[in-house]
């Protein structure tokens, strides 16, 4: 449940199996799913073969972990009656993807070196590491790091190429 309105859904969280170790709180998934809602409308679907959570209290959210192995992260807007859509990468407005993301729940970030393929209509991009810190208050993204190498394509919007004029 959301921290200020415990009426809301923060975190939805899936997984085909899961296996704890009795002497810490970490917790190993396997086929992980999950659904953050990062504003009043807009969500982040990641999914992996594999994660590890670290996890004090089993019913409530982690605290942090780290999703192994074809990590997916798409980004959508929620349905209109508030159901969640159904996950498909190419009705996504931004899907990253990468071999492995760390997350702190407690500093609403995700975090990786490894290589990082960026697609979303106006960017295609493919970069060494990503650090992203979202900003729950204002329902936005903080702050978005590339620590190493960019390669990116940019396209300009339907809405900035129809305002400027033809060439003469």
């Amino acid at each position: 449940k959301d921290r200020n309105n415990p009426g809301r859904t923060a975190w939805d969280l899936n997984f085909a199996s899961s296996k704890s170790d009795p002497n810490s709180d970490l917790v190993e998934l396997t086929k992980p799913r999950a659904w953050y809602l990062l504003g009043s409308s807009s969500l982040v679907f990641i999914r992996s073969d594999k994660a590890e959570f670290l996890m004090p209290d089993f019913t409530s959210e982690p605290v942090s972990g780290r999703f192994t192995g074809n990590v997916e992260v798409l980004q959508f807007e929620r349905q209109s009656d508030g159901s969640l859509p159904a996950p498909i990468a190419g009705d996504s407005s931004v899907r990253i993807t990468t071999n492995w993301l760390d997350f702190d729940a407690v500093a609403s970030e995700l975090s990786t070196t490894e290589t990082v393929l960026i697609a979303s209509e106006s960017i295609d991009a493919d970069c060494s590491g990503l650090r992203i810190v979202f900003n729950e208050v204002d329902e936005r993204v903080e702050l978005l790091e590339i620590p190493g190498s960019l390669v990116a394509t940019i396209r300009p919007s339907v809405s900035d190429s129809k305002s400027k004029p033809a060439p003469a």
